[in-house]
């Protein structure tokens, strides 16, 4: 195996996906090669990747949104319509209705302004077109090939590791924007252990403007 599944912490599984659950994700992201991601959490075979209801508990992956997992909150409160009428201050009006605009307004006032950096960002949007689809988080682990990132697939899907291009040319499109840390603070916040980070992302997403 390349990538170190084994050199991420907390209380999640840390392993290679199984061949079912590789085939799984393989279809969805034609890029990711086995023994170069990692599964961290969840069942690699069960997905949903829009907004959907957060209260279903119909499936066993824990539910909360790779855009609040990309700044640590874990706790189902940051959804597209969130981000889109509290942050960009616009009316929601269903899927796809997100825009990087309503991102950048989220982003920024969590200590991620915009950058083209694409080197040192610690947050990696994916989408297609005008639309963006996913958010990547930048880990302290290396892989062969570069730094790894996490990602929450769905609102309702597993937590993997991965290289950045691995995501791109399946069902999130690819790389259309990215943003990094504006401190000290947030610098540290990134390459915290992951239950650490969880934690510490809660505490943040406590703190949010009001609405």
């Amino acid at each position: 195996m390349n990538c170190p599944c084994d050199r991420f912490s907390g209380p999640r599984q840390d392993r290679v996906p199984n061949s079912t659950e590789g085939s799984s994700l393989e279809r969805r992201f034609p890029r990711l090669r086995r023994g170069y991601y990692c599964l961290l959490e969840g069942n690699g075979n069960e997905f949903q990747f829009s907004p959907g209801d957060y209260t279903d508990q119909s499936h066993r992956n824990p539910i909360y949104s790779c855009y609040g997992w990309a700044v640590g909150d874990t706790t189902g409160d940051i959804t597209e319509q969130v981000i889109v009428e509290r942050y960009g201050e616009r009316h929601y009006s269903g899927e796809d209705s997100i825009r990087m605009t309503d991102l950048y307004a989220f982003y920024s006032q969590h200590g991620f302004p915009d950058t083209r950096r694409s080197a040192s960002a610690d947050i990696i949007i994916y989408g297609t077109g005008e639309v963006p689809k996913h958010a990547a988080r930048k880990s302290s682990i290396q892989c062969e090939g570069g730094r790894m990132y996490t990602s929450k697939l769905g609102n309702r899907g597993p937590l993997i590791a991965h290289l950045p291009h691995q995501l791109e040319g399946g069902v999130y499109g690819n790389i259309m924007g990215w943003f990094t840390a504006s401190s000290a603070d947030y610098r540290r916040f990134r390459t915290e252990p992951l239950e650490d980070l969880t934690r510490e992302g809660r505490r943040r997403a406590s703190r949010r403007p009001p609405r």
